[in-house]
């Protein structure tokens, strides 16, 4: 039964939504916010609507009073190709360290990343 247990424990430790929250837990009005702040918005990078991740500026797991404003939450996406920017910008390519700049940095990309067409 202990064995179970822990092999349970594993593997929520080990799942992406524990990685990026360092096994702390959520608000329960977490979803809702997260909803809210992603309604109608792209990404801060490169523009896409799809898979759109609401990244904290300040990881909520160092500041838990930061976690449900929105003014902390910038969107980023995430995608299993091309280009993750949450992963990219948010977190330095490692869920275990943040962007203290990310938002400056998203805008700095955004234009380089912008084409022109005409």
């Amino acid at each position: 039964m202990i064995e179970n247990l822990l092999t349970f424990i594993l593997h929520k430790w080990q799942t992406r939504e524990s990685l990026k929250t360092l096994g702390v837990a959520r608000s329960p009005q977490w979803n809702r916010v997260r909803s809210e702040f992603l309604k109608g918005k792209s990404c801060s990078v490169c523009g896409r609507k799809d898979n759109l991740i609401a990244h904290h500026k300040k990881p909520f797991y160092l500041f838990p009073s930061e976690e449900l404003n929105q003014s902390n939450l910038i969107p980023l996406c995430e995608r299993p190709t091309i280009l993750n920017c949450h992963l990219t910008f948010g977190h330095y390519g490692n869920f275990r360290r943040f962007n203290p700049n990310v938002e400056e940095e998203a805008k700095e990309w955004s234009k380089k990343l912008q084409w022109d067409i005409t």
